[in-house]
């Protein structure tokens, strides 16, 4: 470009002023190859969009001429029906047996085509679980419904639900282990259908007849309904595949206390299924449980399901196998025997709840029986409507948790136990023999086994126990160094160093400030790395007072400027009744 007529150019660039003519004439002679270039390529783009268009009709007509044809020579057509079986069974549900309703597996495999009606119909392994539930609100379908039902209908569902629970378990074979969750929901209207009506007696004749191969299973009904169960079992000439139960029976109000309060007696389930492992139950089920059990038990839960001390050790003595354990202990007042010493060699896990005013002799010697090398976890507590032991009890006896991990020298990852009426110096010497502790909880077990339901129910127990003593002094880095020479006298280590978790329940007199102060010390990783302190990753406090100040920021902040990202903090609180007046300090 002349060097002349690119300065004029330039110069227009950078004005509104209009071209004179020399100049137009110049620019389109100089910029016409270029502007036929682009009208070319134009054209070849125009040409190759219509191309596309005519191609992509072409393809649809294709497409919608081949999709039948498709449809035959699918892959999924062509697989092998064990193969197809297999994905229908990883297709089921794997924390839970699945619902006996259409939209889900293994029932949404019937109502696809009739190949897959027939495999899935065909494979007895996907129909050996099943969720099982009662209610007076239950679809035509299964499905579960917010719309109340009348008595006819709710009839007349619930007997389309037998015959759908008799198919499935039908469909199940004559031989494979069964995996069953049975739960009966109590609606509480005119559309309850009581335990004596012919659904639900043939709902439990279908399970009962089914008993011999049961493996797992869970269930959530009324002891009224189960007593009608147990009647209708029989003796089987070979044991039971059972290997894991799990009932929680509930009175929906016809006075269960008045009718059977010593349990049923047959207790059949116990005593022909020796391949039992794992057993729970909420509630006296039976009252020959100690009888029953086979040896070979490695998980056992009997919450509110109240031993005396000597009827426990009893039950003990014959789970040498048992590595998980909760029991609930009821009032005794006579001494237990000292030969009835129990060894659990294998034993991680023990919860004791008591459930009434034990004296703490009496449950020193139970600990004494007690021979436990192997515990991790250990947990003592008191429903929070029993009382706490009295202050010269402890005095003379000490306090029978601190008992039983000084006798069997335990070295715990997780200690649980109510702290009322407990002097802070015996706590804090424990927690120096405990220098493996990562879970710590204080204050007394859930109400009734419905967590925080004590905060409606608060009673005013004696805390002697100060978090101040689990607070680490930051200025004090020094004397935590392996390369100091010089300790504290008072106390070399910080207690509890390898503490993660801490849970209290039921608290009164620890302040907000000082619960701040102790997590606060905590939750540095870094500065924590340098002392050999573990950071904190959970606290949980339930207070059975009103709060003294908001420090959930305050905290939550610190962990995300330290990138603690993973740290959890649930704080509750009494509630301030409406109308009341708070004072604020000045100083607040």
């Amino acid at each position: 470009m002349d060097p002349a007529l690119e300065s004029r150019i330039q110069k227009l660039l950078l004005n509104n002023e209009p071209p004179l003519g020399d100049i137009v004439a110049d620019l389109d002679k100089f910029t016409k190859v270029e502007r036929d270039a682009l009208a070319s390529i134009r054209d070849q783009i125009a040409k190759l969009d219509h191309e596309l268009a005519t191609l992509q009709l072409e393809r649809e007509r294709l497409e919608d001429y081949l999709r039948p044809f498709n449809t035959i020579l699918s892959p999924a057509r062509r697989l092998p029906f064990d193969i197809l079986a297999l994905i229908f069974w990883h297709c089921l549900p794997d924390n839970a047996p699945p619902s006996m309703i259409f939209s889900e597996a293994p029932l949404l495999f019937t109502h696809v085509c009739r190949m897959w009606k027939e495999i899935a119909l065909s494979s007895p392994r996907l129909w050996t679980s099943a969720y099982i539930r009662w209610t007076s609100t239950q679809g035509k379908d299964g499905d579960s419904s917010d719309q109340s039902l009348t008595r006819t209908e709710a009839t007349n569902a619930m007997m389309q639900q037998c015959d759908l629970l008799e198919a499935w378990l039908d469909r199940s074979g004559p031989c494979l282990p069964l995996y069953l969750d049975v739960e009966y929901e109590y609606i509480g209207n005119d559309n309850f259908i009581p335990q004596d009506c012919t659904i639900t007696r043939r709902t439990i004749s279908i399970l009962a007849s089914r008993l011999p191969r049961w493996a797992v299973v869970r269930m959530r009904i009324p002891f009224e309904i189960y007593e009608e169960f147990d009647r209708l079992l029989k003796p089987y000439g070979s044991p039971l595949m059972l290997q894991a139960l799990d009932i929680r029976l509930f009175d929906y109000g016809q006075g269960r206390a008045s009718r059977n309060q010593q349990g049923i007696e047959s207790g059949r389930l116990l005593v022909e299924a020796p391949r039992l492992r794992r057993l729970s139950t909420h509630w006296a089920v039976w009252d020959t449980l100690t009888l029953s059990l086979s040896s070979h038990l490695t998980y056992l839960d009997c919450f509110f399901y109240p031993f005396d001390h000597q009827a426990a050790l009893e039950l003990l003595s014959r789970l040498p196998l048992l590595i998980e354990c909760r029991l609930t202990l009821s009032s005794n007042w006579d001494a237990v025997e000292p030969n009835m010493a129990t060894f659990l060699p294998n034993l991680k896990s023990l919860k004791i709840i008591d459930n009434g005013i034990i004296l703490c002799h009496i449950k020193i010697a139970f600990y004494n029986c007690l021979s436990m090398p192997n515990l991790e976890s250990l947990s003592d507590k008191r429903l929070f409507s029993a009382h706490p032991p009295s202050m010269d009890e402890i005095a003379v006896t000490g306090h029978p948790l601190f008992f039983a991990i000084h006798k069997n020298k335990l070295n715990l990852k997780s200690l649980a136990f109510a702290h009322y009426g407990v002097q802070g110096s015996a706590i804090e010497q424990v927690f120096k023999n405990l220098p493996s502790l990562t879970r710590l909880q204080l204050g007394a077990v859930d109400f009734y086994g419905v967590p925080g339901a004590y905060i409606q129910h608060p009673v005013n127990h004696y805390e002697y126990f100060d978090l101040c003593a689990l607070i680490i002094d930051v200025d004090d880095h020094d004397r935590y160094s392996q390369n100091s020479r010089t300790t504290a006298t008072s106390r070399a280590l910080p207690l509890l160093p390898n503490l993660t978790q801490f849970v209290a329940r039921g608290i009164q007199h620890i302040s907000d400030d000082t619960l701040s102060q102790f997590i606060l010390s905590r939750l540095d990783p870094v500065a924590n790395a340098k002392r050999g302190i573990a950071t904190l990753k959970l606290v949980e406090v339930e207070f059975a007072r009103f709060m003294e100040q908001d420090i959930g920021p305050v905290i939550m902040q610190r962990a995300k400027d330290v990138g603690v990202e993973d740290f959890q903090l649930r704080l509750e609180y009494l509630p301030i009744p409406e109308g009341t007046v708070r004072c604020v300090s000045p100083f607040d």
